[in-house]
């Protein structure tokens, strides 16, 4: 919740204070900050394309596991839609619909197992590990992990 007003009318927490801090220890408040935020993202874009370019280029098959809003946005941000075959999720309100912006049909998970894909690009990476564990029988079967966040790498 964000309170607008008249400096006075509200105390300002601690926690407040000390994210604001953070945030300046950290040159939030500095434009090079955000520059430099830019040109990792568009290394990390060129970089991506280029991995998913590659595998494609070699005739292997690629599913985007999990459709969160943070994988949507990179999604259609770095414009990889072509490269994937699908998308699963184990969400059974996100099945059957599809994702904004680049419009793929969301499938259980399970197709990953009918399918056997060469790579699933993980796109709730902030869960990577959980999920490995989860499919160690696909890893085990030769199936390759592309974790994009917060360094791009394959399991």
């Amino acid at each position: 919740m964000i309170f607008a007003s008249h400096l006075g009318n509200f105390e300002i927490s601690k926690n407040v204070k000390k994210i604001i801090s953070q945030e300046l220890k950290n040159g939030f408040d500095k434009i090079g900050t955000y520059k430099k935020i830019s040109k990792n993202v568009q290394k990390l874009k060129n970089d991506t394309i280029a991995l998913l370019a590659g595998i494609k280029g070699e005739g292997k098959h690629i599913v985007a596991y999990s459709a969160p809003a943070k994988g949507n946005i990179l999604l259609n941000y770095f414009g990889i839609k072509d490269f994937l075959d699908f998308i699963v999720d184990k969400s059974e309100t996100k099945q059957g619909l599809y994702t904004p912006g680049t419009h793929l049909l969301v499938y259980p998970p399970e197709k990953v197992f009918a399918e056997n894909p060469d790579y699933l690009l993980v796109l709730c990476w902030n869960i990577a590990d959980e999920i490995v564990k989860q499919l160690k029988g696909y890893h085990k079967k030769g199936g390759k992990f592309i974790i994009p966040i917060p360094n791009l790498q394959i399991i």
